[in-house]
């Protein structure tokens, strides 16, 4: 009697390659169509992404444009406007005693003076002007302000402020002689 074993051996050798040519091509099928699944959904998202990155440099472009834009009709306005004072070319940098203890503000303003070809002073730009002087009319109505003393918007602001305090007239001046009426020796 022949081995059992040896019988279901031989069947399976005998099996196996058919076996394997009828399951081949519906494997290869499948595998396929599972990556070609993988495929497209990398192609789409690719694509998705390139969209979304030319997008995003588009806007950023546009931003950067409106940005400059903007700055460039903030700058347009300022020299314009004619309640803001004009800077003067040949004036020196002028910097507070405060700001000239803080090391990177006074190198700043240092080197605004070099560029300019001016000096730099610090403190007050000329110790006989007050920046607080008021007319001595009856009605006491203005806050009179040089505007050398509106150059540092520390000083412009508390001056403002004291005028609305005070509920009077705050008036920009190049000079106190301009002023007629002025106490110019206090």
């Amino acid at each position: 009697m022949p081995n059992n074993d040896d019988a279901a051996q031989r069947l399976i050798d005998a099996i196996l390659p058919k076996l394997t040519e009828a399951l081949l091509p519906q494997l290869t099928e499948a595998v396929e169509a599972q990556i070609k699944g993988v495929v497209a959904k990398n192609d789409d998202l690719l694509a998705k992404l390139a969209t979304e990155k030319a997008q995003k440099d588009d806007f950023a472009k546009l931003l950067a444009d409106h940005e400059k834009s903007l700055a460039d009709t903030k700058q347009l306005t300022d020299m314009m406007d004619p309640k803001k004072p004009k800077p003067d070319a040949t004036a020196p940098v002028i910097i507070s005693k405060a700001d000239a203890r803080d090391r990177q503000k006074y190198l700043a303003a240092q080197a605004e003076a070099a560029k300019r070809g001016v000096p730099m002073q610090i403190g007050a730009p000329n110790a006989a002007q007050n920046d607080d002087t008021r007319t001595h009319h009856a009605t006491e109505t203005h806050l009179y302000v040089t505007s050398a003393a509106m150059r540092d918007t520390a000083t412009y602001k508390r001056l403002r402020a004291q005028a609305e305090r005070e509920h009077l007239t705050f008036q920009p001046v190049r000079t106190l002689a301009d002023v007629e009426g002025a106490n110019v020796e206090s």
